[in-house]
């Protein structure tokens, strides 16, 4: 285990250099939040500035494992929730108008993200919105005037600025209708990572470089 990887892309509307991007996210040497061995990658795109972010699954999961798969969990409950508080108040305060986090493996490859550009070009919030990303940060300027869908099957995290929320609801909210990550954990595979990742360090302690692997 460990070798599977996440990522949090952010835009940025403006040029940022690469020190300053990073600075405002809150990444501090390889640490980003509660996250150990986070991979950065900031660069130039047509319209934005954008920072992908890349840490390790099990890292991640280890922020739920007070969570059992089939617990309901409300959203003040979850585990998970100082996270999505951190992941927000770095992108308002890195200025982006739009950051999203993805759940699934191969949601964090190069190619799959940059299929998804044209969205932040388009300033499409709609399309953004149907991606059901982990977590989905909008800015004020973004939420303006949208006709917003319903959101009543994803939860909604309290406060601004902006508009953010998650893939869907209860324990499955950062990962959306298909109720699981990737790797499809049963009760007993839950149980497991908790015996085996008893802290971020050690689980990452084998983490690759995904250099080579998702640009």
């Amino acid at each position: 285990m460990g070798g599977r990887f996440l990522a949090a892309s952010f835009y940025a509307p403006r040029p940022v250099e690469q020190d300053v991007f990073l600075d405002a996210l809150g990444v501090v040497g390889e640490q980003w939040g509660p996250l150990p061995r986070v991979f950065t990658h900031v660069q130039a795109l047509s319209d934005h500035t954008c920072a992908t972010l890349r840490f390790s699954q099990n890292a991640f999961l280890e922020l739920r494992t007070a969570h059992e798969p089939d617990d309901a969990v409300p959203l003040a409950q979850d585990a998970g929730l100082p996270f999505a508080r951190f992941f927000r108040a770095a992108a308002v305060r890195a200025g982006c108008e739009v950051a999203f986090l993805v759940t699934h493996p191969h949601q964090s490859d190069g190619d799959w993200l940059d299929l998804r550009y044209w969205m932040m070009i388009a300033r499409d919030a709609d399309s953004l919105a149907a991606e059901r990303f982990g977590l989905l940060y909008l800015d004020d300027d973004m939420v303006f005037d949208w006709d917003a869908p319903r959101l009543d099957g994803r939860s909604v995290l309290p406060g601004g600025p902006g508009l953010t929320f998650f893939a869907g609801t209860g324990w499955a909210r950062w990962y959306g209708a298909a109720g699981r990550p990737s790797i499809h954990f049963r009760r007993e595979q839950h149980a497991a990572l908790r015996s085996e990742c008893p802290g971020a360090e050690g689980a990452d302690a084998r983490l690759p470089d995904p250099a080579g692997s998702a640009a």
